[in-house]
């Protein structure tokens, strides 16, 4: 059985954004933290991009674009239904 990742989006903690602490990663809007974080999800759940493009009804070259930050910005939404797919979860904690 796989563990569930907690990602927190957005967050002013005194961590440096993308720094992980334990399970959990630590993120700012910078677009390339969002990135690395969709990269992060894909490679936790060990499942290939086109594999979880499927599972979330988009074609898998929208999903690299998000992942090369050819796009940016992606709702909580989107990023909640992707870490569904990926075996972890989306928790915003506002400080």
């Amino acid at each position: 059985m796989q563990t569930s990742m907690i990602i927190p989006l957005p967050s002013t903690a005194s961590s440096p954004p993308g720094e992980r602490q334990g399970r959990k990663l630590i993120m700012s809007a910078d677009p390339r933290v969002i990135n690395a974080a969709i990269e992060l999800l894909l490679s936790h759940a060990g499942k290939r991009e086109a594999e979880v493009a499927g599972l979330l009804g988009i074609k898998r070259q929208s999903l690299s674009q998000y992942v090369i930050g050819k796009r940016a910005n992606p709702s909580i939404s989107w990023l909640s239904r992707l870490a569904a797919v990926c075996n972890a979860r989306v928790v915003i904690e506002l400080l």
